[in-house]
Order: structure tokens, then sequence, then C-alpha cells
């Protein structure tokens, strides 16, 4: 066989075919072909999640834009693995891949080839599915009973607490604070439920019953008892 190289071409679209003849005039040629020269990388931009996000809810819709004049395929990448692959060849929209995710925290990437065999991998984003609510521990007011109306509302939570608030006596109105705070309760029994909010939107609770009791016992002298100052 001959072979012909030919080196130095600029990108594009590019036609060939051959021909012969020999000694006697006869000739043959073969059908037309066209190759393709792309040297240009396919590019790829992460468009969401953003790196390092959090959220409550398990299900990810990953968006990234790419664009190659031949694009051949873009791929999810999901902790290190390949995760699902669109073929539909379409360059410059974005391309969307969801998924549902376990808690805890994972990352994600796009791979791009193209027809010419050039590759592209994107930069490794991390995110966080956090389904957890905040568990919370009320140290004060206990389940003793109390001698004043004005108690010490003392609580901690197992993570970052975005927003504080509690409610005595299941009523209406929900009251914010800032741990540690002071509360009023009422005479008789009391229910305190304390709420948390973290930064994802998972809410915790807990509560606690006590009864406050601030009346002076009334005690006074009834007959036939003496009175003051008799004399007998």
């Amino acid at each position: 066989p001959t072979h012909i190289n030919f080196s130095g071409l600029s990108d594009g679209l590019y036609y060939f075919n051959a021909s012969v003849n020999d000694t006697f005039g006869n000739t043959n040629g073969t059908v037309m072909r066209n190759v393709t020269v792309d040297t240009v990388v396919p590019s790829v931009t992460l468009n969401s999640p953003s790196n390092a996000m959090t959220q409550s809810s398990v299900s990810v819709t990953f968006n990234a834009t790419v664009s190659d004049t031949n694009l051949a395929n873009v791929t999810l990448y999901v902790d290190g693995i390949v995760n699902q692959t669109n073929t539909s060849g379409t360059s410059g929209v974005e391309y969307l891949f969801s998924k549902s995710f376990v808690s805890g925290a994972h990352n994600w990437s796009i791979l791009v080839y193209d027809k010419a065999g050039s590759t592209n991998q994107s930069t490794t984003r991390t995110f966080t599915i956090d389904t957890t609510a905040p568990t919370l521990t009320i140290y004060t007011p206990t389940t003793a009973n109390s001698r004043t109306t004005s108690l010490q509302l003392n609580v901690t939570g197992s993570e970052t607490v975005s927003i504080w608030w509690y409610t005595l006596n299941a009523g209406a109105t929900n009251t914010t604070f800032t741990p540690n705070t002071t509360i009023t309760a009422s005479q008789g029994s009391n229910t305190l439920t304390v709420y948390a909010n973290d930064s994802v939107n998972n809410v915790g609770s807990s509560s606690v019953t006590f009864s406050v009791d601030s009346v002076i016992p009334q005690l006074d002298y009834q007959s036939p008892t003496e009175s003051d100052g008799a004399y007998l």
C-alpha cells in the first residue's frame, strides 16, 4: 500500500479520495471520504451546586455548561465514580444530572469528551447532605418545683444553631432568644418547649414540665384562740 501523510493542517473539515491509472490507461478511484481536524479541548463550567454547599434535601441536581464543536459525551462523576453519561452531543447548553444521596460529605465533577478524543475534566466540588436535626439538652429549668416565676433557661445543642426559640404552655407566641436567658413562668404547672434550627433548616426540639408556686402561705389565728395580751 501507498501512504501519504499530511501535517500542519488547520482545524476544519477535509475531503479526500484516491485515483489510479495503469500504463494501459485503465483508471479507478475511491469514494470520497472526509475527516475533521479538531485540536480544541472541550470547555466545561460547573454552575451548581456551589463548592462546599450544605443542604437538608437528599436530592441534588448537578448543572454544568459544556461547549465543543464536535462534542461526544458529558459524564457526571460522584465521589470519584462514573454516575451518569449524556451522549446528546449538544454544545453550549446546560447539562443537568439528578441523584439522591445519603447524609454525609460527597464530591462531584464533570468529564467531557469530544469526537477527536480530546477530554476536559472539571475541578472537583464538595457538598454535604445534612438531614439530622440538632439534639437539644435543657439544663434549667428542671422538673423540680420552683418558688419563683423568673427562671434561667440554660440549653445547648449538638451542633451549630442558627435560630433558637421557645414556647411556654403551648402558647401561640414563639420567643426567639440567645442562650442563655431568663424566662417568666406562670403559677402552677408549666411546659417549656425549646426549638433550634440549624443552617439547613433542620429543626430539633426538647421539652420540660415543671411547677411554680411563689405564693406565700396565709396563716392567721382562729377562734377560740385567745387574743394577744389576754389575761387568763
